[in-house]
């Protein structure tokens, strides 16, 4: 379900320090790192020894929880979707002389928060027309679209990522950094009100579904006829 995101750019030994400030973080168990709000990379996240100059591995977690039972389908509980940019720590490295890594890697940790924010309101916006025709609020339409949403936003971020990298990363290029940062800027402003929150993170650290819940048993295939997209 999951695919580890690797990025790997050409080394520049650039001699400066950084600071280090404390940003709101979450953490698993297993040397994973959540985004939240407030969340920032810092150099002491990237773990992994190595002689490249940058290796940053980002994967877009996401999860479905339906009402556990069906006689709570039938009073209309509503199903919860969850979504969360996670950094693999252990398997990331960055050259502490090298300070342009870092926003590099800030780019591709807030695109896959953009994913994030994108598969929510494509999520919503479904839930609404469903409600709209029902004339009430009604349960399904959550689990009936979830992979196609899931897919819709790997396929915005895959696009994103791929030309950060020719662009911005593989080529060092400050004007090119400074455009693609405006308009993540912009495109996350637009979609603040989809922003994770602390309990999309304590769901994947917890493992566990809210009360009355479970994980879903089987999902809906993507509407538009796509199999599951890596990212």
């Amino acid at each position: 379900m999951k695919k580890t995101l690797t990025i790997i750019s050409i080394l520049i030994a650039i001699s400066a320090s950084i600071s280090t400030p404390t940003f709101a973080q979450a953490y698993d168990n297993d040397g994973h790192a959540l985004w939240t709000p407030g969340a920032e990379l810092t150099i002491d996240m990237f773990k992994a020894p190595g002689k490249h100059d940058l290796v940053f591995e980002c994967e877009l977690w996401s999860q479905l929880d339906v009402p556990a039972t069906q006689k709570a389908w039938k009073k209309g509980v509503m199903e919860k979707a969850y979504f969360c940019a996670v950094m693999d720590m252990e398997a990331s490295h960055l050259n502490a002389n090298d300070p342009e890594a870092l926003k590099y890697a800030q780019l591709l940790w807030d695109t896959t928060e953009l994913m994030a924010r994108s598969a929510r309101k494509d999520l919503a916006d479904m839930q609404e027309r469903v409600n709209d025709m029902a004339g009430e609020e009604t349960n399904g339409a959550i689990l009936a679209h979830y992979n196609t949403a899931l897919n819709d936003a790997k396929e915005l971020g895959l696009s994103l990522c791929e030309s950060i990298l020719h662009n911005v990363i593989d080529t060092r290029n400050e004007e090119n950094y400074k455009k693609y940062r405006i308009k993540l800027n912009d495109m996350l402003y637009i979609l603040k009100d989809y922003a994770t929150t602390e309990e999309d993170a304590q769901r994947f650290i917890s493992g566990k579904a809210d009360k009355g819940m479970k994980p879903a048993d089987s999902i809906p295939a993507d509407a538009k006829g796509r199999g599951e997209i890596d990212f």
